[in-house]
């Protein structure tokens, strides 16, 4: 509770000098600056220091282990691949029923990411890589986001940024699970500051391999017909399936496929885990409170999905391509919510539109002090998400506060840095 106080302390008071850069002296706005970047690397230094000492078994020792057997069987879709390794990770019953009898559920491309850790027999020399990777990913995120967003505040801003990165509490928690969602943000958002669309689209495809959910980015570029941009991730994907051959065997790569390891414990998304209080997806939130639903909480997920995917692609439509960058502040919500799988630490991915949304505050309703607010009430909401169905309840807020701005875009003629009206 108190590091939830002082994340949001921080945060609340690197955005008021930012935004009074013109009324504060340079030496100030610096040493603030270089002040909160400090309380940020703490918080991550501590973080990494303690998963180190003892590396999270969720959910650092599954990318370990599908690294492991990926390199010495090429298949970790096969449960069977896991029993020769199972004595060199402490588990128990859930472990055993979640992974050992299922295999890696994500799919084939994404082994490319913990393929390296196979380099590793040693735990601690593993975990140890995992984090300086983890940790040089937010030194990126940091530098991408202050160049597209911040650089006007000048060099002296860049270890504000790293403290409203680090400070923004699904970041850390990303930590503490040892997860890849740095990775995720990173990449999308490359995928929407660049400017060639062959490239936005690669940057994208990137995210997509890393975790399923920023496929919800694609909507935007499908719904505007960017053939390129679309092509690009397109062919990125394929290429990165044709790459997964390079760790496991073409049968491997078919059998997620035919016969997805979901299958092997469908509580795994539609059940125990869809109901426990770290998963913050809308369907959670059903499975939950299903008791008031007659048990038709998986029905209702599926009409409430639907109909919001309708009127984000509606509110899509009036975003000009000018204005594209504009886009994640509704359909990353839509993302968070809609997908079964949304862990506490998914909502770092709100960490880009809360950017872009602070960049072009001006013609935000509320202007800045609605941004600051918004900002706020997540880092508090996704503080509490590890107890209660907050977190849903933080990405249901920004959802309508984005819907109620972008609602305003007029379109095609929009102008860069505008949300006309």
């Amino acid at each position: 509770m108190k590091t939830a106080l002082a994340q949001l302390l921080i945060s609340m008071l690197i955005l008021g000098t930012l935004q009074m850069r013109r009324r504060l002296p340079l030496t100030v706005r610096t040493l603030l600056s270089i002040t909160c970047g400090l309380f940020g690397l703490i918080f991550v230094v501590r973080i990494a220091a303690q998963g180190i000492a003892h590396p999270p078994k969720w959910d650092f020792l599954c990318f370990w282990l599908y690294a492991h057997v990926a390199a010495t069987t090429h298949n970790v879709y096969d449960p069977v691949n896991f029993e020769a390794f199972a004595g060199n990770v402490p588990h128990d019953n859930e472990f055993s029923r979640e992974v050992l009898n299922v295999g890696m559920p994500y799919p084939p491309p994404t082994i490319l990411l913990f393929y390296p850790l196979a380099f590793f027999d040693n735990i601690k020399s593993a975990v140890t890589f995992w984090y300086i990777l983890n940790i040089t990913a937010l030194f990126a995120l940091t530098w991408v986001l202050w160049r597209a967003f911040f650089s006007e505040h000048g060099k002296s801003a860049l270890p504000a940024v790293f403290g409203l990165v680090t400070c923004f509490t699904p970041t850390l928690t990303n930590l503490e699970f040892a997860q890849t969602l740095i990775f995720v943000v990173l990449f999308s958002t490359l995928f929407i500051t660049d400017q060639l669309p062959e490239r936005k689209g690669l940057w994208l495809a990137i995210a997509i391999i890393v975790k399923p959910i920023a496929l919800v980015f694609l909507l935007y570029p499908l719904i505007r017909r960017q053939v390129r941009l679309v092509a690009a991730c397109f062919m990125t994907l394929c290429l990165s399936v044709l790459a997964a051959l390079l760790c496991l065997s073409r049968q491997a790569i078919v059998s997620y496929f035919v016969n997805n390891p979901v299958k092997r414990e469908p509580q795994y998304l539609f059940g125990s885990f869809a109901a426990e209080d770290l998963n913050q997806s809308l369907l959670s939130l059903l499975l939950k409170y299903q008791h008031l639903f007659g048990g038709h909480a998986n029905t209702i997920y599926v009409i409430a999905a639907l109909l919001m995917l309708i009127v984000s692609v509606a509110i899509c439509l009036r975003i000009g391509e000018a204005d594209g960058d504009l886009s994640v502040a509704v359909l990353a919500p839509l993302g968070l919510m809609i997908y079964p799988a949304t862990s506490v630490f998914y909502g770092a991915l709100l960490l880009l539109p809360l950017t872009v949304l602070w960049h072009k505050r001006e013609h935000v309703l509320g202007g800045s002090i609605a941004v600051m607010l918004l900002w706020g009430a997540e880092i508090t909401l996704l503080s509490f998400g590890w107890s209660s169905k907050t977190g849903f309840v933080g990405f249901m807020i920004f959802w309508i506060f984005a819907a109620l701005n972008l609602c305003r875009c007029e379109g095609k003629r929009a102008k860069p840095g505008k949300i006309t009206s």
